[in-house]
């Protein structure tokens, strides 16, 4: 019997975008390793870390940089090929892909949510009608003509059917999301090339946020917080994930941070690549997620991979689990609050922190793995092959 041909569609794996890319690449590259046949379509120019392996064929289109474009390229590519593939798995919404799908792809296919329709982002009144608008006229459309939405466990679920716009008859699926193990290829090597750059960082005791620096993951309550108690001499600070493109937000942070009692105790890392990123998170003390909004939060799954504690908002989507595994401290989403929660972190005993490490370790083994996605995936797509 011929083997069925799966085309999944994400405008860019570039690392930047944040967990979306992260959790495409890793469910591809499993679904490969159990005997699918997958092709992954993007915008992208060929440029990726070489740390990065993609078990699957990827086709890049090398077209426009911004994702919300119209892509001629795209579209003609998809009208010669789209023929070939059995399953389209669509990447993310409010984009042209959604649209393609629609016309092409009818019942054919899936769509990952990816938390964006998260209520944060309804927050700002212009954005919220715009989008209010194009999902009555267009988005919502897309998706009831998908075969299933895809959410990502429990807390999206809830969001997807209490937000602010009408998702009532949208199929959906609910899976668990998971992630890679990372495992370094050279650690050794990889410290050493850390400390050189970075004033032997990976030497010093430090709080991590590793991610983007966006309005989104609170990058400001956490500098607030750390002025409102007195953090030891012995601890630095770290904030990983500047793109240092002159980005307004960006800027608002360096300036906090200038003005800040332990400005000279920070450091603004650009963004990094995965060994980088593991090392900084393995050699931490503790990440801090002090996000005003997170539908999964994969820097916390990745900072249970590295046994390292994490500090995260009530808003990320996997707090509960985190809570009641006893895996992470759990804070509110403001300063006052996170101060609190630093502070307790500060004067907890090395016991108890070991503790908290070991839960971390066996949270992401027993929650988080990517076997946890991949299971309910290869269910839902095996069932449909079998009924289409």
């Amino acid at each position: 019997m011929k083997q069925k041909k799966i085309l999944r569609i994400i405008s860019t794996l570039k690392n930047t975008i944040g967990g979306t890319a992260r959790i495409a690449i890793d469910q591809s590259n499993e679904l490969v390793k159990r005997g699918f046949n997958i092709d992954v379509l993007t915008l992208d120019r060929k440029h990726y870390h070489k740390s990065e392996k993609f078990f699957f064929n990827l086709i890049n289109l090398e077209t426009n940089k911004n994702k919300n474009i119209f892509s001629i390229t795209f579209f003609i590519w998809v009208i010669k090929n789209w023929k070939k593939y059995d399953l389209f798995l669509i990447d993310g919404i409010w984009e042209f892909s959604t649209i393609i799908a629609r016309i092409f792809f009818r019942k054919k296919y899936f769509v990952f949510l990816h938390g964006q329709i998260d209520p944060y982002f309804s927050l700002e009144f212009f954005k919220k009608i715009k989008k209010k608008i194009y999902w009555y006229f267009i988005e919502k459309k897309n998706l009831i003509n998908s075969k299933f939405v895809i959410l990502s466990g429990n807390t999206e679920k809830k969001m997807f059917n209490n937000t602010f716009v009408d998702t009532n008859n949208i199929p959906y699926k609910t899976i668990n999301y998971g992630i890679t193990n990372f495992k370094f290829v050279n650690l050794k090597k990889t410290k050493k090339r850390i400390n050189k750059k970075y004033q032997n960082i990976l030497d010093k005791k430090y709080l991590l946020f590793i991610g983007r620096i966006h309005p989104k993951k609170g990058c400001d309550v956490l500098i607030k917080s750390l002025d409102k108690l007195d953090v030891p001499d012995d601890y630095y600070i770290i904030f990983a994930g500047f793109l240092s493109n002159n980005n307004s937000y960006e800027n608002y942070i360096l300036n906090l941070i200038k003005k800040s009692r332990y400005a000279n105790r920070i450091l603004c890392l650009p963004f990094q690549d995965r060994d980088n990123k593991f090392a900084l998170i393995k050699f931490s003390k503790c990440t801090v997620l002090p996000s005003r909004g997170e539908n999964f939060g994969i820097s916390v799954v990745e900072t249970l991979m590295m046994s390292r504690v994490a500090i995260l908002t009530d808003k990320v989507g996997i707090h509960q689990i985190i809570k009641k595994d006893n895996s992470g401290i759990i804070t509110k989403c403001n300063s006052y609050s996170l101060s609190k929660s630093l502070e307790f972190f500060f004067k907890m005993s090395y016991k108890n922190k070991i503790r908290l490490e070991k839960n971390a370790k066996n949270c992401y083994q027993t929650k988080f793995s990517i076997n946890t996605t991949i299971n309910d995936l290869e269910k839902i797509i095996l069932k449909y092959f079998n009924y289409s």
